[in-house]
């Protein structure tokens, strides 16, 4: 994935982690995302 398709995929799951309510949810986001990008789950957090 470069490196703009990450910026743009990462503004959108901002948009959607946002509305997420449980803590199970946006666990499950952040799944996604790692599984998607293939960055480690302590690099995703701070992106």
């Amino acid at each position: 994935m470069s490196n703009e398709a990450t910026v743009e995929y990462v503004e959108r799951l901002r948009f959607r982690y946002g509305k997420m309510r449980t803590k199970r949810a946006k666990g499950r986001l952040l799944d996604d995302f790692c599984a998607t990008t293939d960055l480690s789950r302590k690099h995703a957090i701070s992106c």
